[in-house]
């Protein structure tokens, strides 16, 4: 017999610099692989500073259930000369994504144009098109660096 499936309630919040240090433990194991795809750009405690300081916004997204955050997003936003305001995503972890994954860029979303900007950007890995692809995003690019060596 077949049980039926657990719904799980999720939710977007935006976590605020002065209730940051109640989630940043989670919050960090989530990140630190996409610091470490950084290629040393940045540390986890430069992304911790940048939400600190009000530079970056960080999102979290978590089962009411039992308030186990699941996803994590650290955000700014990137105006660029031409006066293009973009909501740029600066870093995108968590599990379980195709849970959360689509809601939490459509949250972004309002967000983004509820505050005057343009739309959302980001650069990721390879793999993340696979998410982006049926969303209506764009694919523009891919980047690729070398580093040279002494």
């Amino acid at each position: 017999m077949n049980q039926p499936a657990l719904k799980h309630e999720l939710e977007w919040s935006m976590v605020h610099p002065e209730i940051l240090d109640k989630c940043w433990d989670e919050c960090a194991k989530l990140l630190r692989r996409s610091v470490k795809r950084s290629g040393g750009r940045v540390t986890i405690d430069d992304v911790y500073r940048d939400v600190d300081s009000g530079r970056c916004q960080m999102w979290i997204v978590y089962d009411t259930s039992n308030l186990e955050i699941i996803g994590c997003s650290v955000t700014f936003l990137k105006e660029y000369p031409t006066g293009l305001r973009m909501l740029h995503i600066d870093h995108i972890a968590g599990i379980k994504m195709d849970w959360w994954l689509e809601d939490g860029l459509d949250m972004l979303g309002h967000f983004a144009k509820k505050n005057g900007y343009d739309g959302i950007e980001g650069i990721g890995r390879t793999g993340f098109w696979n998410w982006f692809k049926n969303m209506g995003w764009r694919k523009h690019a891919t980047f690729f660096e070398v580093r040279i060596q002494e």
